[in-house]
């Protein structure tokens, strides 16, 4: 998607459970659009029902953001975490590239570590 210097090509984040989910996609020249869902859970940015909204941060914002990413080493996750001892939960997913780095990883009722920072750095980002 995005061509300018410090701004990932690629950035998708989903997040939620059964019944609703909040997404990001990132779009052109940094803007970032939030979806929620029916429930309008916040999952990762203050919810709403069925909307979408755009953020578009800041090079400082995108800053923080990749170095929150490099700390807890996202690029490094493992394609799948499942724990299937559950009959409800949270699914999400996570899609991104930067340069020559890319990571898509995905999750049912088990995350990564780290996860919960990385959802921390995303709200951060779209504040």
């Amino acid at each position: 998607m995005s061509k300018t210097p410090g701004i990932p090509e690629t950035l998708s984040f989903q997040l939620g459970g059964f019944g609703d989910r909040q997404s990001l996609e990132l779009g052109e020249n940094g803007e970032v659009l939030i979806t929620s869902g029916n429930a309008g859970i916040s999952w990762f940015y203050p919810g709403e029902k069925k909307t979408t909204k755009s953020e578009t941060p800041d090079a400082e914002k995108w800053a923080s953001f990749l170095a929150c990413v490099e700390e807890l080493e996202v690029w490094s996750w493992e394609p799948q975490y499942f724990h299937t001892d559950m009959c409800d939960g949270i699914q999400w997913e996570v899609k991104l590239a930067l340069g020559d780095k890319a990571v898509h990883s995905h999750g049912t009722n088990k995350t990564p570590e780290g996860f919960d920072e990385f959802k921390a750095a995303v709200k951060e980002l779209l504040s």
